[in-house]
């Protein structure tokens, strides 16, 4: 699904605050949209809207017998972050809203318990602080914000002295 590699970028974007251990990192759409190539064998491609949000983009062969593809278009929107908990909302249209719901599911199976919440309308909450790969990083920082420049995902955090 398309939710699968958004997950898993959180993840990515933990590793780089990690390697670099700087306040305000910057995560390039291309870098993304490398990652979710790498992760789910598909293009996905990363489109600024604000600076809470982001168009997620990708082709997905829903009827491969008759070479039927379709485009689909989310909007990731990160409604805030707190004590290392990411509120965001995923949406589309209804068709992708159904796909989605599902993707979701398919998701918060694949996490440890506890560390991915959905609900209906898209609503996600990512409870970091509940993944073991990322304990030593939250160890380390506090995640703070995450913001959408033109081309990049910021990630701000506060380093732990």
């Amino acid at each position: 699904t398309n939710a699968l590699p958004v997950a898993q970028d959180f993840v990515r974007m933990a590793d780089y605050l990690e390697n670099e251990g700087k306040q305000g990192e910057k995560l390039s759409f291309e870098e993304l949209q490398r990652i979710a190539k790498d992760k789910s064998n598909q293009n996905i491609v990363f489109n600024y809207v604000d600076s809470q949000t982001c168009a997620v983009s990708a082709s997905m062969q829903l009827l491969p017998f008759l070479g039927k593809a379709i485009s689909m278009t989310l909007n990731l929107k990160i409604n805030k972050v707190e004590a290392n908990t990411v509120y965001a909302n995923l949406s589309g249209h209804m068709a992708v809203d159904i796909l989605l719901s599902t993707g979701l599911s398919m998701v918060s199976n694949l996490l440890p318990d506890g560390v991915i919440e959905t609900s209906s309308g898209g609503n996600i909450i990512l409870h970091l602080d509940k993944s073991d790969k990322l304990q030593p990083i939250l160890d380390k920082a506090t995640l703070q914000d995450i913001c959408f420049l033109q081309d990049a995902v910021e990630i701000i955090a506060d380093l732990k002295i």
